[in-house]
């Protein structure tokens, strides 16, 4: 669900509210789930950004890094 202010993403990829389906689920179900997001995550940590910017591709600033 984009959030207001932020620009919608397409990504084809679907979602749900894990605090609303999580109730439903047997133990295992939760254990499968809980290791593909380790795994993800995993995979995420291994990224490295070539630029410092946001994601919209505006630069990035602050008060320490001005324009």
């Amino acid at each position: 669900m984009p959030r207001p202010g932020y620009p919608k993403i397409e990504t084809g990829v679907r979602y749900i509210c894990a605090d609303k389906v999580i109730v439903t689920m047997a133990p295992e179900e939760i254990d499968t789930v809980a290791l593909q997001l380790q795994s993800i995550q995993a995979k995420m940590a291994t990224v490295k950004p070539t630029v410092v910017g946001l994601i919209t591709g505006d630069s990035y600033r602050n008060e320490f890094w001005p324009p």
